[in-house]
């Protein structure tokens, strides 16, 4: 996938910066692996925007099981 092809969701940016604004801690979970997750966060410029990251490296059991989603909320 070249950088070029990769969109956000609508509405993400905005999003972000409301939770930001407000304080709050934002956490990324994701199965992807670290090089792919810094090459999809860069390509949208949000190398930054999460407060905590949890790749599937980081947890025995992925999703859907609640391990990553948990790991991510401590």
């Amino acid at each position: 996938m070249a950088a070029g092809q990769i969109n956000p969701v609508n509405g993400l940016f905005d999003y972000l910066e409301w939770l930001r604004v407000a304080g709050k801690r934002i956490a990324l979970v994701t199965s992807a692996d670290a090089l792919n997750t810094a090459f999809v966060l860069g390509a949208l410029g949000l190398e930054d925007a999460f407060t905590v990251r949890v790749l599937g490296s980081d947890v025995q059991r992925g999703k859907p099981d609640p391990q990553p989603f948990a790991l991510g909320a401590m």
